[in-house]
């Protein structure tokens, strides 16, 4: 429509001032139409990354056990867990080792090797 207005107002004079109107408000609201999908396309990836963030935080990730256990009966995590299961196991363990009167010099040996002590 914009280019209808323009090639008849360069050749023959004729200022079509509605069509004019008309056509620069259909450009505004299509430059906005694409603008919003844009925006709209990066709001949902991201909240594609942050709920698997969190979901994989949280534990939900396939390598979990089914039965909602933290990990196997002797305390140990496996490595394919992520890190803050890992991390917050080490500290139940810790604490448990604290309300159980054990001296704070006790290391404990993580799955990763690394020596944890309180």
């Amino acid at each position: 429509m914009a280019a209808y207005v323009a090639v008849e107002w360069v050749t023959l004079g004729i200022s079509h001032e509605v069509l004019a109107v008309a056509s620069a408000f259909a450009i505004i609201v299509g430059v906005q139409l694409v603008m919003f999908g844009v925006l709209s396309d990066m709001i949902l990836a991201i909240n594609r990354e942050q709920t698997r963030r969190f979901e994989q935080l949280v534990g939900h990730r396939s390598d979990h056990p089914a039965d909602g256990s933290r990990g196997p009966a002797d305390g140990n995590v496996s490595a394919t867990w992520p890190v803050a299961e890992r991390e917050r196991t080490r500290e139940d363990r810790r604490r448990q080792a604290r309300n159980d009167g054990v001296e704070s010099e006790t290391v404990e040996t993580g799955t990763d090797g690394e020596q944890l002590t309180d």
